[in-house]
């Protein structure tokens, strides 16, 4: 099925006239059909989403056609490690999220400053408390859960990409309970759910303030939607709807 630049436009939310500059730059390689209108064919409407994600990771415009060449040659892999950069951003965000709770929580009691736990995870990669890949990108250092953890877990690259694959299978099963009219409350809904909550327990301990305002973080922030985007439009406001459900029962 083919679609038009107006229906693709609406549905990306990127306007018609920056979709027709794309064509003329070459950046979507598109041929009028015999009336004369510009159709979105399936291999058009996935080049058009590696723009998209090529754009996110702010390549420069110089290079991105060579890219997107380079990226058409293996699609899925290109996806793979598209969601692997952006699952890699939500857990920084989760992290400098906890950091900041585990602060403020600090100033309402009145303690006094503590530099490994509100440092902890801000200085970008391969900082020592941070939590996320380090520069060879074969282990993950882990700083302190919300209890305080005396060591560092040292992390093998198939440790992480555990993790990660975890995560799929739960935000996939998600989806599914959605597509198959399931609240939210549902008890099976609340079983994934709290493989979810286990999941955040890898990286630190959420209490129930945290875990909710996690899930109201999934759908304000724009990395995060992005990223439950991929799965199912609706899925962000979903798993937010479940994790408060299951803060609320049992945390």
């Amino acid at each position: 099925m083919a679609y038009n630049l107006q229906d693709i436009a609406r549905v990306s939310g990127v306007g018609a006239p920056r979709l027709q500059e794309w064509i003329r730059q070459g950046l979507l390689q598109l041929s009028p059909d015999e009336e004369g209108s510009t159709r979105f064919e399936e291999q058009d409407l996935l080049r058009l989403q590696l723009i998209l994600l090529n754009m996110e990771l702010h390549i420069p415009a110089s290079q991105l056609k060579l890219t997107l060449d380079e990226q058409e040659q293996d699609i899925v892999a290109a996806l793979l490690a598209h969601k692997q950069s952006l699952m890699d951003k939500v857990r920084r965000l989760q992290m400098m999220t906890e950091t900041i709770d585990r602060t403020l929580s600090d100033l309402e009691k009145g303690a006094g400053p503590n530099p490994e736990t509100w440092l902890a995870g801000l200085g970008g990669q391969g900082a020592p408390e941070s939590g996320y890949l380090s520069n060879d990108s074969l282990h993950i250092e882990e700083g302190p859960s919300q209890e305080g953890r005396e060591e560092d877990s040292r992390w093998s690259k198939d440790d992480y990409l555990s993790t990660q694959k975890e995560a799929d299978e739960i935000y996939l099963d998600l989806c599914r309970a959605m597509d198959s009219g399931l609240k939210p409350e549902h008890p099976e809904v609340q079983s994934i759910i709290d493989r979810h909550y286990r999941w955040v327990g890898h990286f630190y301990t959420p209490s129930k303030k945290i875990y909710i305002d996690l899930g109201e973080l999934y759908v304000e922030q724009d990395d995060f939607k992005k990223l439950y985007d991929v799965y199912h439009p609706r899925l962000a406001h979903y798993l937010r709807d479940a994790m408060k459900v299951y803060a609320e029962a049992r945390l």
